[in-house]
Formats: C-alpha cells, sequence, structure tokens
C-alpha cells in the first residue's frame, strides 16, 4: 500500500504535467513507472505462438 502512494506522490509532482508540456516524456515515464518499458524484443518473441517464428526475419 505504501508503494502505491510513493507512486501516487511521484506522479502528482513530477509526471503529471508532462502530459501536457512533453507528451513523449509524460509517456516514457508513465511506462517506467509501471514497468512497461523493461519489457525487450526477445522477451515479446518468447510470448508468442507462432509456428516457425524462429524461420522468419526480422521484417517478417
Amino acid at each position: 500500500m505504501e508503494r502505491n502512494k510513493c507512486k501516487s506522490s511521484y506522479y502528482d509532482c513530477k509526471i503529471k504535467n508532462l502530459k501536457h508540456v512533453k507528451p513523449r516524456n509524460w509517456w516514457s515515464a508513465v511506462k517506467k513507472i509501471s514497468g512497461i518499458d523493461t519489457i525487450t524484443k526477445s522477451d515479446l518473441r518468447s510470448n508468442l505462438q507462432i509456428d516457425d517464428l524462429d524461420n522468419l526475419s526480422d521484417i517478417e
């Protein structure tokens, strides 16, 4: 519960105003807080259920 209060307080103080001033920075900060930015391309591939995924190039 304390962690949520800290995240909320941090968001209100540091990130909230970025939404209108610098949307790109706001989105980056939101992803960082939520843990979304830690997912890498290889992590996403490991979660996909596609036949012959290893035989496909990055473009396909």
